[in-house]
């Protein structure tokens, strides 16, 4: 009775969703969606270009995603970091360790490519969920927005060059 052919039917396809259900959880890395998670917000100058669902990566590994943008109120800015009116929600799996010296960067995939946010690490206490800590620019972001105005900037740069090519 157990041998009849609706019930072989039955109990192959009931193996096959079960092996596809493992190789999709396997192969797509769908099991990072039920890992633990915390959330962090990051100050920034600015969020040029950044979008919400985009990825976070710790040392480059995926990590996270981006899951709000927000312009902090006067108020807020008022008590608390003035010059970074931008808070960014990050969601990172519970088992990242983000410590106080760690430099959470904004960063551009290639030259023209998309926005994402890089963790590097650092070797100080770690900063529990839900804490407030102050990203920065990288890459070549970074290296420009840190000549300031542009005709500061542009004599900086030429400065500095001067000074390589002198020496």
């Amino acid at each position: 009775e157990y041998f009849r052919p609706d019930v072989k039917v039955g109990g192959f396809l009931l193996a096959t969703l079960a092996l596809l259900i493992v190789a999709s959880l396997t192969v797509g890395n769908m099991e990072s969606w039920f890992a633990p998670k915390k959330e962090l917000m990051v100050l920034f100058r600015n969020a040029n270009l950044l979008t919400e669902g985009v990825r976070v990566t710790y040392a480059g590994y995926p990590v996270g995603q981006v899951t709000g943008i927000q312009v902090r109120p006067a108020e807020e800015r008022q008590q608390l970091h003035p010059e970074y009116p931008v808070a960014v929600a990050i969601t990172v799996r519970a088992n990242v360790s983000v410590h106080q010296d760690s430099r959470i960067e904004m960063k551009t995939d290639g030259v023209i490519g998309d926005r994402y946010i890089d963790i590097l690490p650092g070797i100080a206490n770690p900063v529990p969920a839900g804490s407030m800590v102050l990203g920065t620019l990288g890459g070549v972001d970074g290296v420009l927005a840190s000549f300031g105005g542009t005709e500061s900037g542009i004599q900086d740069l030429l400065g500095a060059l001067n000074g390589l090519l002198t020496n």
